[in-house]
């Protein structure tokens, strides 16, 4: 079974082995080796305010600036991180947002609860 944490990340001790899409809310998942453990850890790396329209290689870029060390470019190749940006691309569905009018009546009903 993986571990989601490993409080004491060292680069050093680190192989990936696999990657794992989460489609909503977008994520890429990486599934690391920490060998001298033997242990397995999950790093989610979640890709805020993705678009469809937006670049891959924006998005690439912005991966590579907030997961560096978890995306070492010895370890994980451009190409195979392209292609997995393009998978959630193709399968994204945008998150649906709520009718103004919805958010307002669960304003007013939070602002009853409070009252009694």
């Amino acid at each position: 079974m993986a571990d989601h944490h490993h409080k004491a990340f060292n680069a050093n001790d680190y192989v990936p082995k696999r990657f794992g899409l989460n489609y909503s809310p977008p994520q890429i998942i990486i599934e690391y080796l920490a060998p001298s453990t033997g242990k397995l850890y999950h790093h989610k790396m979640r890709l805020h305010k993705f678009k469809k329209d937006k670049s891959s290689a924006e998005v690439m870029k912005e991966l590579y600036e907030r997961h560096q060390v978890y995306l070492d470019k010895k370890k994980v190749s451009s190409e195979q991180l392209l292609k997995l940006i393009e998978r959630l691309k193709q399968n994204f569905v945008p998150r649906k947002k709520k009718d103004e009018n919805q958010k307002n009546s669960e304003k007013k009903e939070e602002k009853k609860k409070i009252k009694k």
